[in-house]
């Protein structure tokens, strides 16, 4: 750490939690008694959309301090300010957060964007990765058998997927956090709202972002007209392109099903994890489960 940053780290705790299979991450505590987020990840993530929307003046967004460093093994190494929150997938949002999180993401969308950040193609490997398991599956007795008690939802997902892909794409493309669930905002003890895991940022129709809150839920927090309201007081009012919205909507849980699939599949996945991506699985082919221990 001291060759990366100048930090002299005197502790490193691992923490547990999250579905990205491609990252690990830690807190560090510095000589000086100051705490950082160190982020490890195989497969290259975004330093330049945050430190550009942070240095913009949106300050809930979390950006990486300086510039990664990568590995000799092709890992990327990542550190960020120490956020002291909880994040927001279990318990939702108050009232006051639900208007908070309707400004940060109005301000994220007005920002621009830097050069690089990729534009929507409307053009996923999701859907071609959930048809190419049909036959894999059989390799996992469990697996196989949750494919075929669901195959004709799993059918109609990659069917409705492909149709509402010919009608989307019709608005402004925007700067898209891309992946801005519950999951991915963080509430300190006074509320204030943090976004992090800029992993995939996208020019996208608004829709991309809009998805999680108004085509959800993705929390454990129902959507209600209620909190549609109160978020829209924060963000605007947006006429929203219910196709594109629709097929984000359904997109979504096609690479869901796909990549936890591959997760269980997977043989160096171990027990926890693949426990865990079965639920998932079960949960969004609509079964009621509990959560695994």
């Amino acid at each position: 750490m001291s060759q990366g940053w100048g930090i002299e780290a005197t502790g490193v705790r691992r923490r547990t939690g999250g579905l990205d299979p491609n990252a690990s991450t830690y807190e560090l505590t510095a000589g000086d008694g100051g705490r950082y987020f160190v982020k490890l990840r195989s497969v290259p993530t975004s330093v330049a959309v945050p430190q550009y929307l942070h240095r913009n003046g949106i300050a809930a967004v979390v950006a990486p301090i300086g510039a990664p460093f990568t590995t000799d093994g092709g890992t990327q190494v990542l550190l960020y300010p120490f956020v002291d929150g909880t994040d927001c997938w279990a318990t939702g949002f108050s009232d006051e957060q639900y208007e908070a999180y309707g400004r940060i993401l109005a301000a994220v969308h007005a920002a621009g964007a830097p050069p690089d950040v990729p534009a929507e193609t409307f053009d996923p490997p999701s859907i071609g990765l959930l048809r190419s398991l049909d036959e894999r599956v059989a390799a996992d007795d469990e697996l196989s058998e949750l494919w075929r008690a669901h195959d004709r939802l799993i059918r109609s997902l990659l069917e409705r997927a492909e149709e509402l892909r010919a009608a989307a794409g019709g608005t402004e493309r925007v700067l898209c956090h891309a992946d801005i669930h519950t999951g991915n905002v963080l509430a300190g003890a006074d509320g204030s709202l943090s976004i992090v895991d800029w992993d995939a940022p996208v020019l996208a129709p608004r829709e991309r972002d809009l998805m999680f809150l108004l085509a959800g839920p993705w929390g454990e927090q129902p959507v209600t007209e209620h909190r549609k309201a109160l978020f829209h007081k924060g963000y605007g009012r947006y006429e929203v392109h219910r196709p594109t919205l629709d097929y984000y909507h359904v997109e979504r849980i096609v690479d869901d099903l796909g990549q936890f699939a591959l997760s269980v599949l997977d043989p160096a996945t171990d027990e926890e994890t693949r426990r865990t991506a079965l639920y998932w699985l079960r949960r969004n082919l609509g079964e009621t489960v509990a959560h695994p221990a």
